[in-house]
């Protein structure tokens, strides 16, 4: 698997990157002011965004399904609410946090569309969603397959169309341009989307 290969060096890379720090100011301030007791995760990696979005009272699940990643995950979440999950298949199960996760993680879902749609019934109070708007110039570590892949599990899924069946609204936006690890920036944006239950 893609990211058991990487496992060790992701951290290392991303720590102290201009992408880490951009990618949690966004979900930071798409947070802001909620109150969130729980989290389903998906696509938790090493568990490192996730610790530092929430504190250790917070009850985690975290959705993962690289073992590298896992054991890598168990080790950062250490004294924390967590329970780890190795699965994409069955995310519905474990979707009745007040939050459900998705931090650059969607795209690696085989059907997005079939995972949001089972997860929003009976559903979080709110929906998170970073990913990266691909392009052509896209610099991905996966290669051109890869980036094939993303663009055709955007083009299936519109997650606005989905949570706003589901009778979630649109409360937070942002789209940004996403720096590469040397610093520039490239031709990516990072959209961020919070979307809230509305109680009919």
């Amino acid at each position: 698997m893609f990211w058991d290969a990487i496992a060790q060096e992701y951290d290392p890379n991303l720590d102290n990157s201009q992408q880490r720090k951009l990618l949690l100011d966004h979900l930071r301030g798409a947070l802001e002011g909620l109150e969130i007791g729980s989290v389903t995760d998906v696509g938790s990696g090493t568990g490192a965004v996730v610790k530092e979005l929430f504190d250790k009272k917070t009850r985690i699940t975290a959705i993962e399904p690289s073992l590298q990643m896992m054991s890598l995950l168990k080790n950062n979440l250490r004294g924390y609410n967590y329970e780890p999950i190795y699965a994409f298949a069955e995310i519905a199960e474990y979707a009745y946090s007040d939050l459900l996760l998705f931090s650059l993680s969607i795209n690696w879902l085989s059907d997005p569309t079939l995972v949001l749609t089972r997860s929003l019934v009976p559903g979080p109070k709110y929906v998170l969603i970073a990913r990266q708007k691909v392009s052509h110039r896209s610099n991905l570590g996966a290669g051109s397959a890869h980036r094939a892949q993303i663009q055709s599990a955007y083009k299936v899924v519109d997650e606005k169309q989905i949570l706003f069946n589901a009778n979630y609204a649109l409360l937070h936006e942002r789209k940004e341009g996403m720096p590469r690890l040397d610093g520039s920036l490239s031709a990516d944006t990072l959209i961020t989307r919070l979307y809230s239950k509305q109680v009919s």
